[in-house]
């Protein structure tokens, strides 16, 4: 019976264990930020690499709205205006020279 306790508090510990496999996030992500004021949305990317970003901003269904490049700066910034957008969610998608994404959403209205 005791054998049978420490079995199954193994098993526990391995679901449990695993269970945080998948939630690792992006170290990326805290580089980049998507903020919104009185209908102008600002985008902040902390460029440590000096890489170039493209910015793809994107609807919830899939509508893209702007898409361009940032730039390779160490400190690149732009600002939206969203004044007159339709509300709803917006997805801002950074892409590297090098392949690798980083995407925040916002809600409008």
């Amino acid at each position: 019976m005791n054998s049978f306790k420490l079995f199954c508090l193994g098993c526990i510990a391995l679901v449990h264990s695993t269970s945080f496999a998948n939630t690792s996030r992006n170290p990326l992500e805290d580089l980049f930020s998507v903020s919104e004021d009185s209908g102008f949305v600002q985008v902040s990317v902390l460029n440590q690499t000096q890489e170039s970003y493209e910015l793809i901003i994107y609807q919830i269904d899939g509508t893209i709205v702007y898409k361009g490049r940032l730039g390779h700066e160490i400190s690149l910034g732009k600002t939206f205006d969203f004044s007159n957008a339709v509300e709803g969610t917006y997805n801002f998608k950074f892409v590297s020279e090098n392949g690798s994404k980083v995407v925040k959403s916002i809600k409008i209205g």
